[in-house]
């Protein structure tokens, strides 16, 4: 079983597209979106969080899980695979800010857009990332801080909304004016896309099918975890948050009303 695991329900954005690719999989989802968002919490704070959901998805099964989040992957990737995961063999964590760059570089864009979280951007890893892959990128990046407050309250359609979306578009491409692309390290935040009012003159990259792809290839690379993941195309959903609220903001993602369980 693939597990995939986010802050709240951004995460969704990436299991579509592995869904799309890999319909036969079976995958197990949770959303923490009782303690969303991440984007403003410390690092410890951050860690402890990812840890607990994923080892709650260990515990339903996976074998494979994927941080959906680019919050908890910048804080926490590196402590869970050098420190966590020594007391569960065979089991594997992902996390998809080093693919989106990987991405992103190899169709040669040398100045960039990023668009995250407040503890993302703080992070430095984006830039860390970019910086190893090809010296010399021009990157600017901006913290839309209520982006993901209103995808998990479900309010991407208010006005409120449409006005911050509006407000930070243009303001990163005020800070970058020559910018090849905009980057959208945050899973939530291509729920919001639509508010813009105008043509976005340049390409625009959500992680979806990206963090898919690269997860094609490396199940390629690893027979020894894909042989390991059942095929029976079942997906369970999980969520510490309210479930009826949860399953109808998922639609925004899934095109439909995904069965939500709790996990608190």
């Amino acid at each position: 079983m693939i597990g995939i695991f986010d802050s709240g329900i951004g995460g969704l954005s990436i299991l579509r597209s592995i869904h799309k690719r890999h319909p036969q999989y079976r995958t197990v989802y949770f959303g923490d979106s009782k303690n969303a968002p991440y984007g403003s919490k410390s690092q410890d704070e951050i860690i402890d969080l990812t840890w607990e959901g994923v080892k709650f998805l260990f515990d339903q099964g996976a074998v494979l899980v994927i941080l959906a989040c680019n919050t908890a992957t910048a804080a926490a990737l590196r402590v869970i695979q050098q420190e966590r995961l020594k007391d569960y063999p065979g089991r594997n964590v992902l996390g998809i800010i080093l693919p989106t760059a990987e991405e992103l570089v190899e169709l040669e864009f040398d100045r960039i857009a990023i668009l995250a979280t407040p503890s993302t951007m703080a992070s430095g890893s984006y830039l860390t990332e970019f910086n190893k892959l090809k010296p010399g990128m021009h990157i600017t990046q901006h913290a839309p801080e209520d982006w993901v407050n209103f995808v998990e309250a479900n309010e991407t359609q208010q006005e409120a909304a449409r006005a911050s979306v509006k407000k930070h578009i243009d303001a990163v491409l005020k800070g970058l004016p020559d910018a090849q692309a905009i980057l959208l390290a945050c899973t939530h935040f291509p729920a919001l896309l639509h508010s813009y009012p105008e043509r976005i003159p340049i390409p625009i990259f959500a992680q979806g099918g990206i963090v898919a792809a690269r997860l094609h290839t490396y199940l390629k690379r690893h027979p020894e975890i894909e042989t390991n993941i059942e095929r029976d195309g079942d997906h369970l959903y999980f969520t510490s948050g309210d479930v009826a609220h949860v399953s109808k903001a998922a639609e925004v993602f899934m095109g439909y009303t995904p069965r939500f369980e709790v996990n608190v």
